[in-house]
């Protein structure tokens, strides 16, 4: 048992000590990642007549010229209403196993949405305040500079709180099979610095988003998988979806993630290499869940249904701040080539091996999700969602060539 340990620690300092090497020398994954040469390629006006059988053509060209040029493992999924348009399966589990369109991934960031909303509903029910200060809900910040932001600053991303907790305290997380008790957390964010006055800029911070989870468990007295569930998983119907904690940090129904190098060093055909499970204590209500795609569509019918049924919430829920993001999700107006204004609620996210991206469109009604557990550069992955989401709302999108 302490060999086997022993063994996992050693895993899973493979990533980030090759992360850490690569900085400190100065170079980029650039040699060891696909390159992809792109060109761009016309509009589909969102009034054409034969938008949604000429949409999923001109998807299935991006997916077929990316998967060519560098092999995929992931699902792709395109839906209008209830009705999936394009389904696609790539690539293995990690194990060795082919994916499944029901294969439960992990996809780092996107659960922020699900983090936002909950809050904003726990506001309605005037169980937190959007004025008050984090401080006054956990009082292991309370006058310290962690502690001012508001509730409202840790939503839109202006608590000037970092990204994520401090590189020694993410080092050992890494190289350790336990979770981070919260008091321990809460201890090192004491200590943190904002990078500005809240309120005043936008810095995208994990660490904020999990400061907003320890307050909903606090002012319900409720654990957070426990909380998440009940109030947004069983009610969206994610009925696959579920996170990792202390007594889940693996599980053999979820994907592992993997990553690339070359078979012969900087050159030879792309390998993909399987990365330990990370240690997700620092994450819950910023990631740290997993789910399959169609769980993401029922997030988007979700969302779908309170645009109706609780307007109020749904519009203080998605209006941005700073930026275009809302309470844990982007919130965008994108003009497409027809000169019509297409609205778009989105988010991407990523962890070793892992890269997600979700967008719903709320004016057509249709839904993209993309979930990979192979990393092949965010370059190549991002790349996939982002063209995609420009297709899909009627803006010239990049293909490979």
């Amino acid at each position: 048992m302490a060999q086997t340990s022993k063994r996992r620690r050693w895993l899973r300092a493979i990533p980030i000590a090759v992360v850490a090497l690569t900085a400190a020398i100065g170079v980029t994954w650039n040699a060891f990642r696909i390159r992809f040469d792109l060109e761009r390629a016309e509009a589909i006006s969102p009034a054409h007549p034969q938008r949604r059988a000429q949409m999923v053509r001109e998807a299935e060209d991006v997916l077929a010229r990316f998967t060519h040029q560098a092999p995929m493992s992931g699902i792709v999924l395109i839906a209008e209403g209830d009705d999936i348009l394009l389904e696609r399966v790539f690539g293995t589990d990690g194990r060795g196993a082919p994916l499944t369109a029901t294969s439960k991934l992990t996809f780092g960031s996107l659960p922020k949405q699900l983090t936002g909303y909950l809050v904003q509903r726990l506001v309605d029910r005037k169980q937190l305040r959007l004025d008050q200060s984090i401080g006054s809900v956990l009082s292991e910040l309370d006058g310290s500079a962690a502690g001012r932001p508001t509730i409202h600053q840790l939503l839109h991303m202006t608590s000037g709180l970092p990204n994520s907790v401090d590189l020694m305290t993410n080092l050992r997380l890494q190289l350790s099979d336990e979770w981070m008790p919260e008091t321990e957390l809460l201890d090192r964010v004491r200590g943190y610095e904002l990078a500005f006055e809240p309120g005043t800029a936008y810095l995208y911070s994990n660490v904020g988003f999990r400061l907003l989870a320890i307050a909903a468990t606090r002012v319900t007295n409720v654990s957070w998988p426990d909380l998440l569930a009940a109030q947004v998983l069983k009610p969206a119907g994610m009925t696959g979806a579920g996170l990792f904690g202390a007594d889940v940090m693996d599980s053999d129904d979820v994907t592992r993630g993997q990553m690339p190098y070359r078979c012969f060093l900087l050159f030879g055909d792309p390998c993909l290499m399987t990365v330990p499970r990370w240690n997700y204590s620092a994450l819950w209500g910023a990631g740290a869940m997993y789910a399959s795609a169609r769980d993401w569509l029922a997030w988007s019918r979700f969302l779908k249904r309170s645009m109706v049924e609780e307007a109020t919430l749904f519009d203080r829920y998605t209006k941005p701040d700073l930026e275009d993001y809302g309470s844990g999700i982007g919130n965008k107006l994108l003009e497409a080539v027809d000169g019509s204004r297409v609205r778009v609620y989105s988010h991407s996210g990523g962890d070793p091996g892992h890269y997600g991206y979700f967008a719903f469109f709320p004016e057509t009604d249709v839904t993209l999700v993309v979930l990979a557990n192979a990393d092949y550069a965010s370059l190549g992955n991002y790349e996939i969602g982002d063209a995609l989401r420009d297709l899909l709302a009627g803006l010239p999108y990049e293909r490979v060539k």
